[in-house]
């Protein structure tokens, strides 16, 4: 693989959050659900964020796509690989 072209981050965001059994609507303030997401940035647009737990040279897998809206706090993850042959374990 090549050198990282794509920067590992780590986002706060707000996301929807849903109510799947009968409940009366008095009672229905869940509200959103805060989530943090750490990842590769796969792509940015205008509107959103592509981040990805798997990649490799050019493609990913496994990718949140988050509306720029919704993040409360965006951070690049500083970190050098390890070195090839590295015991990992």
């Amino acid at each position: 693989m090549s050198a990282i072209p794509f920067p590992l981050v780590w986002i706060e965001w707000n996301d929807a959050a849903s109510i799947d059994a009968w409940t009366d609507a008095q009672e229905m303030d869940h509200g959103l659900r805060a989530c943090i997401t750490v990842g590769w940035l796969m792509r940015e647009t205008a509107g959103e964020l592509y981040v990805s737990a798997t990649r490799s040279d050019s493609e990913a897998c496994c990718t949140t796509i988050i509306p720029k809206r919704c993040i409360t706090f965006r951070r690049p993850i500083h970190t050098a690989p390890p070195a090839r042959g590295s015991d990992l374990a």
